[in-house]
């Protein structure tokens, strides 16, 4: 899936996902879409390293999606 997204622009991502999002103008799924790439939100490998699995696991402490992660008592960030 990363390489797909990476060989491909927003409009053909716009154009495969636009099901997902009937209520969503296409210019602005496109805008959305190209906005994200630009920013280099999207990896490129579906690998994730340790410091970004901490990041993950405090935002989801912090937000209140999880109730602890035995990662983020054991691992200094």
């Amino acid at each position: 899936m990363q390489s797909w997204l990476a060989e491909h622009g927003a409009e053909e991502l716009a154009e495969v996902t636009a099901p997902f999002y009937p209520d969503v103008a296409r210019d602005l799924l496109v805008g959305s879409l190209r906005r994200y790439r630009e920013a280099g939100i999207w990896a490129r490998t579906p690998d994730v390293s340790r410091p970004g699995f901490m990041r993950l696991a405090e935002s989801l402490l912090s937000g209140g999606y999880i109730s602890g992660c035995r990662a983020t008592r054991t691992a200094s960030i």
